[in-house]
């Protein structure tokens, strides 16, 4: 996800959870910036994340959020692909 980032800073702009199976999960919508000295564009996105319900036997391990996933899309004039044919 920050792959070739001199610096990164991450903006949540909204979060949802929803619980099953004894696994609560987050998505977060979320933008990345590259604070670096050559910054590449925002990227708009979401990072999922994922931990243990709260029951009965689980380790503080199994109770921190984790990512899953993450995915954020490059704007296309960053992507260096010129005008649709």
């Amino acid at each position: 996800m920050l792959a070739g980032y001199d610096g990164q800073r991450i903006a949540i702009d909204t979060l949802g959870t929803e619980g099953a199976a004894g696994s609560l999960y987050c998505t977060v919508e979320a933008r990345l910036f590259d604070t670096g000295p050559n910054p590449r564009a925002p990227r708009s996105g979401t990072i999922t994340l994922r931990r243990a319900n709260d029951v009965p036997g689980a380790s503080e391990r199994e109770l921190r959020w984790t990512v899953r996933s993450s995915e954020f899309e490059e704007p296309m004039e960053r992507a260096g692909r010129g005008e649709p044919a």
